[in-house]
């Protein structure tokens, strides 16, 4: 059995994740499924052809909109006649279009039940609005086509329900898994409870400007003895830089992009901020709760969930500064009393999204 694994829309960021996480099930499964041949399509190249896994990447469809409107439409098709392929695992969301085989698909966008409608005129939002009002609506329909469909978290599969008008059983939540790169036992370790760590890409929807509006409350307030570290670098793009205007004279640093492992250090020994209002599960909040630190969350359906029954977090409305600003003084206050929670290493018994797909398709 020939499965084309379709994920050309994967450029960095969450989308990356999912498609390495998936490629790393498959190496794992050659040898328990040795009757399958895997085929990763991409538009970058990730991975190198093994035996059983062919990888493509077709980097031209990257150059515009209507390069990967005229790859969809008119060069897909033909490619699936000509590499011969079974079924079809779709990880970008959507199906592919003029196509009769089995798909199934992982949803992990959640941009149309995003409570903020961005706007066309407004130029930094005009590429958020393109994608929440016109490409989730091609999401939509691919949806509908699938056989079956893998979610992160069960707030996304009730959404999506009620989106796309179907059964309960079409939907299975896949919870997402991560690796503890901590390398710090000792659950009573020193944070600094007056620093906060915000790991976000420069997208407007990571609600970065909540904080700074925050920290200019507190500023007001003559509390100044804390920092927040963002990474971010001022030269991102258009919104970062905004923001770093906007921090000018605040205790607010842009310490830029860091390895994933070195983030954990900063999850042990800072106070987690998480205000974004757009996430499918928001994979910080998992990260960090992991490790027991405290967080300060928007109060949003992915966080409650992903922090259900956790003692140390505080949740805030995503547009109320006031609050957030409240929060961030109540644990610079409280830090004497402040400790880190000691979580059980308890191994996920979920069945992994390879797991579960391939328990549907064979």
């Amino acid at each position: 059995m020939k499965i084309l694994v379709y994920d050309v829309a994967a450029e960095d960021g969450g989308g990356m994740f999912v498609l390495k996480n998936f490629y790393s099930e498959v190496l794992q499964s050659l040898n328990q499924y040795s009757n399958i041949e895997w085929i990763f399509l991409t538009s970058y190249k990730v991975f190198e052809s093994i035996e059983r896994i062919s990888a493509i990447n077709i980097e031209w469809i990257k150059k515009s909109w209507l390069h990967r409107l005229y790859f969809e439409e008119c060069v897909m098709p033909q490619l699936i006649k000509r590499l011969g392929v079974d079924k079809i695992i779709s990880l970008q969301n959507t199906g592919i279009k003029h196509c009769k085989l089995e798909q199934y698909i992982y949803l992990h966008q959640s941009l149309q039940y995003c409570p903020r409608k961005f706007s066309f005129f407004n130029q930094r939002e005009r590429s958020l609005a393109i994608r929440q009002r016109l490409i989730c609506g091609m999401y939509k329909n691919g949806l509908k086509r699938a056989l079956h469909i893998y979610v992160q978290t069960n707030w996304i599969k009730e959404a999506t329900k009620k989106w796309i008008n179907c059964n309960d059983d079409k939907i299975t939540v896949v919870p997402v898994t991560v690796k503890n790169f901590s390398k710090v036992e000792d659950e009573e370790l020193k944070v600094c409870t007056n620093i906060f760590f915000y790991p976000a890409r420069a997208e407007i929807y990571k609600n970065h400007e909540i904080i700074v509006r925050a920290c200019k409350i507190l500023k007001e307030k003559g509390i100044t003895s804390f920092k927040v570290l963002f990474t971010i670098d001022k030269n991102d793009n258009s919104y970062s830089q905004s923001i770093y205007h906007q921090s000018r004279n605040l205790p607010i640093e842009f310490i830029g992009k860091i390895a994933y492992e070195d983030i954990w250090r900063y999850y042990n020994s800072t106070i987690l901020i998480f205000p974004s209002y757009l996430e499918t599960c928001g994979l910080p909040l998992i990260e960090a709760k992991s490790v027991g630190t405290g967080i300060l969350a928007a109060d949003m359906p992915f966080s409650k969930e992903a922090l259900q029954g956790y003692k140390n977090v505080k949740f805030f409305e995503y547009d109320n500064a006031y609050a957030l600003a409240e929060n961030m003084l109540q644990m610079i206050i409280d830090k004497r009393e402040y400790k880190k929670i000691k979580m059980n290493d308890e191994k996920c018994k979920d069945k992994s999204l390879l797991s579960n797909m391939l328990e549907d398709i064979l």
